[in-house]
């Protein structure tokens, strides 16, 4: 898990800000528990560095917000539904050979974090992550058998718990998109989802605005990104944030 530590101080102020910026494991989806393990110590880290001071940690995160990783880092733990959804990513057999390891299950502890009140600035603003931050052809290379069965078998939700009712119906779009992707299908079909995020520790900071998502329409004269236009298949997101008075 790349991740890159920065320690900002404020020339006005004095006020010091620690900066993380990830990039978690892909995977194609295929070891959430890895990923949502990384974004529970990448937290970890950074609020230790900051010494429960300001902090923010943004990136690539791998995870959309119905994720166990997304959740973790949310509510601060894993509800028992994403526990049971990690168990379908087993290890391999104890050393008796008796019964599977989970990860989540050897390191239980880890899968939490302690970092107080700890928010996403666009869902602060805008009430709703952004409806995709990944725009992408599959180019033949990505394949989710797993995660199809895994939603049928836990029922898992289509949208995040935390999310609000009136989230943008491009959640749907790209869900059908997403998981009809075929290889025969390259450049007719794209990869399509919110993965990046900016998330900050609201007991110190205080997010002010957020730069709006660029229309889906832009990109898709283009089929897909990256292209001329958008030199990246990741798209720029950007937040205002303040010092809170007690800094």
């Amino acid at each position: 898990m790349p991740m890159m530590l920065s320690r900002l101080r404020c020339l006005k102020s004095g006020n010091t800000l620690c900066l993380g910026n990830v990039h978690l494991s892909f995977l194609t989806y295929k070891r959430l528990d890895v990923t949502a393990l990384e974004a529970a110590l990448a937290i970890r880290h950074v609020s230790k560095q900051s010494e429960d001071g300001p902090h923010l940690l943004c990136g690539d995160f791998n995870q959309e917000p119905f994720m166990p990783g997304y959740q973790m880092l949310h509510n601060g733990h894993l509800a028992d539904t994403d526990k049971e959804l990690l168990r379908q990513f087993p290890l391999g057999p104890d050393q008796d050979g008796l019964k599977e390891n989970y990860l989540v299950d050897l390191i239980p502890e880890l899968f939490s974090h302690k970092s107080e009140h700890l928010k996403s600035a666009y869902k602060t603003i805008a009430g709703h992550e952004v409806p995709f931050s990944n725009h992408e052809d599959v180019n033949g290379t990505m394949k989710f058998p797993s995660m199809d069965d895994i939603r049928q078998q836990q029922e898992l939700p289509s949208v995040s718990r935390d999310t609000p009712e009136d989230e943008p119906c491009h959640k749907k779009k790209k869900l059908r998109r997403l998981y009809q992707t075929k290889p025969e299908n390259y450049g007719k079909e794209v990869f399509i989802a919110a993965l990046d995020y900016l998330w900050y520790g609201a007991d110190e900071l205080s997010c002010t605005g957020v730069l709006e998502m660029i229309d889906e329409s832009k990109i898709e004269q283009f089929h897909s990104a990256p292209n001329i236009v958008f030199p990246s298949d990741h798209l720029l997101m950007k937040a205002e944030f303040e010092f809170a008075s007690s800094s």
